[in-house]
């Protein structure tokens, strides 16, 4: 599989020399450094493709995931907010968001995004988690023991 995205990246580093314009490249040469793990590049590519088109919410998400890759939470909070204007019912953006704000100890707007991931998608066990692990460390076991229920319940599913 890792030559499989090493290939590809091979051909769209090609296709990037034949035409240094060509935002789809960038978009795609974005998500193969992605799956390989090269998330700095990941960035660059991804910041090509939305100074040529801003207008793709799935852009600014994955950038925004390879920020939060690399510790940079408070630019992965910003590419999510722009991703989320563009497309506010992805709830793995919220859930995305939710995580780079805990990092930022940011623990009542983490609560909010995992809340609004849930309520996009009910049965989303991860967030159940992760808005879990944040009501324990507000020290509100009733609400950790609620959500720690439902993953546990949504994770036998999933």
């Amino acid at each position: 599989m890792q030559s499989d995205y090493g290939s590809a990246l091979e051909d769209l580093n090609r296709a990037i020399q034949l035409n240094s314009n060509n935002a789809n490249a960038y978009f795609d040469r974005g998500m193969t450094r992605m799956k390989l793990g090269n998330f700095q590049d990941s960035v660059s590519d991804m910041t090509k493709f939305i100074e040529q088109d801003s207008s793709n919410a799935e852009a600014y998400f994955t950038r925004g995931w390879a920020l939060q890759t690399i510790g940079q939470f408070s630019a992965a909070v910003a590419d999510y907010d722009a991703g989320i204007k563009l497309n506010s019912i992805y709830p793995e953006a919220f859930l995305a968001r939710g995580i780079a704000k805990h990092s930022l100890s940011n623990l009542p707007g983490a609560i909010a995004d995992f809340t609004k991931a849930i309520k996009l998608k009910t049965n989303d066990a991860l967030a159940y988690k992760a808005r879990a692990l944040v009501y324990k460390a507000n020290g509100d076991l009733v609400s950790f023991t609620n959500d720690l229920n439902f993953y546990l319940q949504f994770s036998k599913t999933n």
